[in-house]
C-alpha cells in the first residue's frame, strides 16, 4: 500500500507540459528515423507498474508490463523492445538473471537497452547490474531526470551506431555511464 501512495504521490507532483515539451525537443523519446520506442518494463509491484506506465505515457510511449524475468524473457522472444526497464528483486526469476538470459539467448540485433530499476543504490549493487548485462540503472522512487536521461542515452546511441548495442560491444565506461 504504501507504494501505491508513493506511486501516486509521484504521479502527482510530475509537470507533465514541462517533461513533454523537453523531451519533444530533445527527440529522446521518438526517434526520427524508427518511430516511438518499444518498451517494455518488468516488475512485480502494481504500484511501481503504475507509476511507470503514467511516466511513460507523459512522454507519449506506451510501455509493455510483465511481473517477472521469465515474462520478460518470454516477451522478447516474441517482440523486439528498444528498452527494458526491469526491477532487480522479483520472484519466479530475478532481474539479474533473467538480464543474463537475455543476452546469452536473444540475437545480437533484438538486444534491447535494459536499465535497472531498484532502490538498492549501493556501488556494489550498480556493479552487479553491469555484470549482469544491464546498460543503466534507475533509483526508485523514480524521479522525471532518470527517465528524461535514459532516453536520451538510448536516442543518443541509436544516432550513433543506428542498431542496438549489446553490453559487450559498449566499454566500461559507457556501461556505467
Amino acid at each position: 500500500m504504501r507504494d501505491l501512495f508513493q506511486a501516486l504521490t509521484c504521479a502527482a507532483q510530475w509537470e507533465e507540459t514541462d517533461m513533454v515539451h523537453q523531451m519533444t525537443e530533445q527527440g529522446a523519446a521518438v526517434d526520427s528515423t524508427h518511430g516511438a520506442l518499444r518498451i517494455l518494463a518488468a516488475d512485480d509491484n502494481r504500484g511501481n507498474q503504475m507509476l511507470i506506465r503514467t511516466f511513460l505515457k507523459k512522454f507519449n510511449l506506451t510501455v509493455d508490463v510483465v511481473d517477472n524475468g521469465i515474462e520478460a524473457l518470454n516477451a522478447l522472444r516474441q517482440t523486439i523492445y528498444d528498452v527494458v526497464f526491469m526491477d532487480v528483486n522479483m520472484p519466479v526469476m530475478d532481474g539479474l538473471e533473467a538480464t543474463r538470459h537475455i543476452r546469452a539467448e536473444i540475437a545480437a540485433d533484438r538486444q534491447p537497452w535494459i536499465v535497472a530499476i531498484t532502490a538498492n543504490v549501493a556501488m556494489e549493487d550498480r556493479q552487479c547490474c553491469i555484470e549482469a548485462g544491464m546498460n543503466d540503472f534507475i533509483e526508485k522512487p523514480f524521479v522525471k531526470a532518470a527517465f528524461q536521461r535514459v532516453f536520451a542515452t538510448v536516442h543518443e546511441h541509436k544516432k550513433v551506431t543506428n542498431h542496438r548495442i549489446p553490453p559487450e560491444d559498449l566499454t566500461s565506461d559507457e556501461r556505467a555511464g
